[in-house]
Order: structure tokens, then C-alpha cells, then sequence
């Protein structure tokens, strides 16, 4: 099974968190994509918070998927829905909500045991798949920020300037 076979579409993508609020404000179970200006995922916004914009590619397997360190992490960290991408410059094409990942998770849990967890083993023999890194628009400058390896605590300098990084919820 692919990640594109357990998407949802996207109910709202917006350039300004503003944007994305009003339609919170209608439908609060709504999910945003915020986009910076090429086009590209930059933050998860819903009424209960928002998240970094951990990418996981739509045509990615899920066994795969669900072994990655990275969006295992944002999954325990209580991120709602990875954004599906397509293409290298990662086009949005859907939600993957956490809840339809979970039974793919307990499965893998119970077929390989945990200590494969967070490692780069690759089930049977299978590539595991590109994997994608999760961005952040920087509230003060603006610039998507890329961490390859998920959201840190301490982002440090943002990429686009000689200040620290504020995520866009902050």
C-alpha cells in the first residue's frame, strides 16, 4: 500500500497564517498547509496548534514510512497529519492523518519488534523510500527553514538571516 492511498485532501493551503485562521474558524476539525512563497509546505496549522511540516512522499510505501525515525517522532510527538508530497520541489497532494498511519505502526511494531525502530533497516529487502525533511516558515524573516532530520528543540540561526529561527507559531 502507498501513502497515497491513505490521503485526504488538504482542506485549506495559504501563504499567511491569517488566511488559514478564518477557515479554522468555520470548521475547527479543518488541518491548513502554510506555503511559502515557491509553493512548498513550510507548517501544519489546525485549531488545536500547529506543527512543523514533516513531508512524507505520497508515492512512499507505508511499511516503509511508518519505520522512519523521523515520522515516527512527529507521530509520538502528537503531530496530527504528515503533508503528502509529490515531485522535487514537494508539491502538496494530501493529509495523511495520524489516526490512518497508526494500524500500519502497530503492525510493524508486532512484525519486526521495536529494536528496528530508528534505524536505517529496510524491510525485506525493500528500498525504504526518499525520505523528506520536515520545514518551518520563520515567523520573523519568513524564510521555510529545512531540518532534515525533524524539528529540533534549540533550531538555533535561521537559514535566512543573521537571527534565531521563531517557528511561525510563536
Amino acid at each position: 500500500m502507498l501513502i497515497k492511498d491513505l490521503m485526504s485532501p488538504v482542506e485549506v493551503m495559504a501563504s499567511t497564517l491569517s488566511d488559514i485562521r478564518v477557515v479554522l474558524a468555520r470548521n475547527s476539525d479543518a488541518l491548513g498547509v502554510l506555503i511559502d512563497s515557491s509553493g512548498e509546505p513550510a507548517g501544519l496549522v489546525g485549531a488545536k496548534g500547529a506543527w512543523p511540516a514533516v513531508l512524507v512522499d505520497a508515492g512512499r510505501q507505508v511499511e516503509a514510512a511508518v519505520l522512519d525515525g523521523v515520522l515516527l517522532d512527529a507521530l509520538a510527538g502528537g503531530i496530527p497529519a504528515l503533508v503528502a508530497v509529490r515531485g522535487e520541489r514537494a508539491r502538496t497532494v494530501g493529509l495523511v492523518h495520524a489516526d490512518r498511519l497508526l494500524p500500519a505502526v502497530e503492525r510493524s511494531l508486532l512484525d519486526r519488534g521495536a529494536y528496528t525502530l530508528h534505524t536505517d533497516h529496510k524491510p525485506h529487502g525493500d528500498r525504504p523510500g526518499e525520505r523528506r525533511p520536515s520545514r518551518v516558515q520563520c515567523h520573523v524573516c519568513g524564510t521555510p527553514n529545512v531540518f532534515p532530520h525533524g524539528f529540533p528543540e534549540d533550531p538555533g540561526v535561521c537559514q535566512g538571516g543573521d537571527h534565531l529561527f521563531v517557528a511561525f507559531w510563536e
